[in-house]
């Protein structure tokens, strides 16, 4: 992502309105930023108030001081121009600015739970199909569709439980479940991907 150059101000003029954005603050690695646009007048219209750290661009609030007239939105699209919409953090929403990214979701053509989907580098559900034993194969979709609890309460009471015990580290088997997209027992996050100890043991039990 190209940034603007930290504590100089940018200046962008379209149409009737002039845009301005500036660093107004910075620590330990966040950059307090903020966008206003106003009008030919000189103005002030609506602003933005948000933080850049890591790369990552995280909305604080966004303002208009004139009601009923879509600076807000006017605002938000010039942001857009040099701040990709899908990677914007929107945090906390109050109801005007929930009413706002609605809109503008419609405008960009964006469904975030698409997006989420595309850039989720989990495992599929699917590869547990392939994995040759079915009492393995039955383990994991318990993990995944009943949670962890369930899925081992279910293994114990199991007639192979001892067999499969003895011939499988179970406890490495059930942590394939926290990489499986929709997992029940998957808590990590969607971008970390699967490690190579948990592929190599997919790879081997569907050998």
């Amino acid at each position: 992502m190209k940034h603007l150059k930290y504590f100089e101000s940018s200046y962008t003029k379209e149409g009737e309105f002039t845009f301005e954005e500036d660093t107004v603050g910075y620590q330990s690695g966040q950059h307090d930023m903020v966008m206003c646009m106003y009008s030919k007048n000189k103005e002030l219209l609506a602003k933005i108030d948000y933080t850049i750290y890591n790369g990552e661009v995280s909305i604080k609030f966004i303002k208009s001081f004139i009601k009923g007239k879509g600076y807000g939105e006017e605002l938000m699209k010039h942001f857009c121009k040099k701040y990709k919409y899908e990677d914007i953090d929107f945090g906390g929403l109050s109801e005007a600015v929930a009413k706002l990214k609605r809109k503008l979701d419609i405008f960009y053509n964006y469904d975030h739970e698409k997006y989420m989907d595309s850039k989720n580098k989990h495992l599929s559900k699917d590869i547990i199909k392939n994995i040759k034993n079915i009492s393995i194969r039955e383990f994991l979709e318990n993990l995944i569709n009943l949670g962890y609890k369930e899925a081992w309460e279910i293994m114990v009471k199991s007639p192979d439980y001892i067999k499969l015990r003895d011939e499988y580290d179970l406890n490495n088997i059930a942590e394939i479940s926290f990489w499986i997209k929709g997992s029940l027992s998957n808590d990590n996050y969607p971008n970390y991907e699967p490690p190579r100890h948990i592929l190599k043991l997919l790879s081997i039990l569907i050998k």
